[in-house]
């Protein structure tokens, strides 16, 4: 998955330079196929606005394709290394949230996390893509 291939090349690199050009193909694969929760939350998979939902996959496909992919000189700028990581935590939590929730065993931290780690994640996320 795209959140070990960052950890990996950082490890290898030592540096975030050129981690979007590494990751590019999967990361524009990822977030476009995330259009697929549009239709999850129609059809009640998902317990989640449709507008909500579309707001944030938008927002995502927009800074993978018409920002970051656009403008070479920004994709190895310290504001693309945040927005995966913060993308890269989000995720996790998210799904993480969703599997013990079908398993009927939802452990504290985990609902904790999903309601609380958007109030550091979005200010940061957002300030640095700024």
């Amino acid at each position: 998955s795209s959140d070990l291939a960052m950890v990996r090349y950082y490890m290898q690199t030592g540096t975030h330079k050129g981690l979007y050009h590494s990751l590019q193909k999967t990361l524009k694969f990822f977030q476009t196929f995330a259009m697929l929760e549009l239709a999850h939350c129609a059809i009640g998979i998902v317990h989640t606005s449709v507008l909500v939902t579309a707001v944030q996959v938008s927002s995502r496909i927009f800074m993978v394709w018409f920002i970051t992919n656009s403008i070479r000189q920004i994709q190895n700028e310290e504001s693309v290394l945040l927005f995966l990581v913060v993308w890269t935590i989000t995720e996790i939590t998210r799904y993480s949230f969703y599997t013990f929730n079908l398993l009927n065993h939802l452990p504290y931290f985990i609902k904790w996390a999903r309601y609380n780690l958007f109030i550091i994640l979005y200010p940061v996320g957002d300030r640095k893509s700024t």
